[in-house]
């Protein structure tokens, strides 16, 4: 939802929230599809029957361009080639294993710095990743960019699946379509030019579950993108109310986190559905998804959208084959902004795919961690999830939100130079946004705490409600 509209949609009735949706969508669908959307999805189809040799040669010719583009019209990569000859280096940038690893921080430092020379700001859409750390990052991308990460996401996952965007379909996802305050319906907004339901995140209940499966049963929803954690609340919520599950669903894809078998296992329960598991970034430097034919918890990597190396955890040194380490990646899809083995912050280990494979040789992620997001739960027993915008934009290095008590939420942050307090009263804000009034502290620190494997966790839920909330 455009800032500038919010306060107004807000304070519109039902009917008048639709219309605003769907003049975004308007916009939206100008920025993600065209009139060769379609022909695009049945290229990449195609795709399917493409040998392991044949991808190889694609993504090696797709390589040498961006790493050439990237060394020469890319003003960070620029001048950090120059640095290094200056030193007597003499690496070639032509193999990208003489590239070094490149981190978040260095993107967050200056992004612009990314985008190459024959491009404009101006000219590019920007887009913003989701901030599992707690800092999201910016990211530009022409419209041809995006029409194809959409054609890609279209067949990878609807089509496999037997859907498509054109059927009615329904999002659960980060964005604020109904206020924290609302108790009664509609908890949705209706995107019309999208043919596209978005359910707010924040309502989901026992008590208002029966009001969203009989919105997905009116609107015959055939297909569902959302947030793990909320679609697995929800089906909970119907399975064990003994309702009756949606008959025209016939697909779940799972985003932003990782599908554990408990999971999936209450998304079938409750909405009688298959579900596709999907691993991606808004950096689109590596995307991949599951095929109905090929079992559930193997994900195929996109080929299109990029490498995955996997490095030790400690050194910056490829993991054996099989090991589970970080995922250092590189964008083959996007190259006004590219990114060079790029440490997405994510672990996990892949499979390659033999050079005999003649069909379906897509590399597989056979295992993720690093992408579990709690929920908190509101004071009137909602959970909700989703709160990275809420230091969206700030000066902030890191940040964390801990619930420990049900009226109670602790907010760690480590400031940046220009942080002051105006600042924590827009965090505020937003958090009562999400989740109304609670009482909140915040907590400067100099690091927040790391978990086992080195990462933090975002959000920390240590409230545990019984099963009639």
């Amino acid at each position: 939802m455009i800032n500038r509209l919010l306060p107004l949609y807000h304070r519109s009735p039902s009917f008048m929230r639709d219309l605003i949706a769907t003049g975004r969508g308007v916009a939206l669908a100008h920025q993600r599809y065209s009139s060769r959307a379609e022909a695009l999805v049945t290229e990449i189809l195609d795709r399917d029957k493409w040998s392991a040799i044949q991808w190889k040669c694609y993504q090696e010719d797709r390589m040498a361009s961006i790493l050439h583009r990237a060394a020469t019209q890319v003003p960070y990569y620029k001048r950090q080639w120059s640095d290094r000859r200056r030193l007597g280096d003499k690496a070639s940038w032509e193999i990208l294993e003489n590239w070094p690893i490149l981190k978040k921080e260095d993107i967050r430092a200056n992004p612009e710095a990314f985008i190459a020379d024959d491009q404009s700001v101006k000219a590019l859409l920007a887009d913003r990743t989701g901030g599992t750390t707690g800092t999201p990052l910016k990211v530009w991308l022409s419209r041809e960019t995006n029409i194809m990460s959409y054609a890609i996401f279209e067949a990878r996952t609807r089509r496999w699946h037997g859907v498509s965007r054109y059927e009615p379909w329904a999002t659960m996802g980060g964005q604020l379509v109904i206020k924290a305050q609302a108790s009664h319906p509609p908890y949705w907004v209706k995107n019309y030019a999208l043919h596209q339901t978005y359910f707010s995140t924040n309502h989901i209940s026992r008590h208002t579950a029966p009001v969203y499966l009989n919105t997905i049963n009116q609107h015959k929803i055939t297909n569902i993108v959302a947030y793990t954690a909320s679609i697995t609340y929800l089906a909970q919520q119907i399975h064990e109310l003994g309702l009756l599950s949606p008959p025209t669903l016939k697909l779940v894809v799972t985003n932003a986190e990782g599908l554990n078998s408990w999971q999936r296992q209450i998304i079938e329960w409750g909405l009688n559905c298959r579900t596709c598991q999907t691993y991606g970034m808004v950096e689109l430097v590596a995307c991949a998804s599951e095929h109905p034919n090929t079992g559930a918890d193997l994900l195929h990597i996109w080929p299109e959208m990029g490498i995955i190396e996997v490095f030790q955890d400690e050194i910056d040194v490829p993991a054996k084959s099989g090991e589970v380490g970080r995922f250092i990646c590189t964008g083959l899809l996007n190259p006004d902004m590219p990114l060079i083995r790029y440490e997405v912050g994510d672990r996990g280990s892949v499979k390659a795919v033999s050079s005999n494979t003649s069909e379906f040789a897509y590399p597989q992620i056979s295992r993720i961690e690093g992408r579990q997001t709690d929920m908190l739960i509101s004071p009137e027993g909602h959970r909700v999830w989703y709160f990275n915008p809420l230091f969206s934009g700030l000066p902030i290095v890191e940040a964390q939100v801990v619930q420990e008590q049900i009226n109670e939420v602790r907010i760690l942050y480590v400031p940046a130079r220009d942080f002051h307090e105006n600042h924590k009263n827009l965090i505020l804000k937003r958090l009562y946004d999400r989740m109304g009034k609670v009482n909140v502290q915040f907590e400067e620190v100099d690091k927040v705490p790391r978990e086992s494997n080195g990462k933090f966790r975002l959000v920390v839920c240590k409230v545990i409600l019984a099963k009639t909330d």
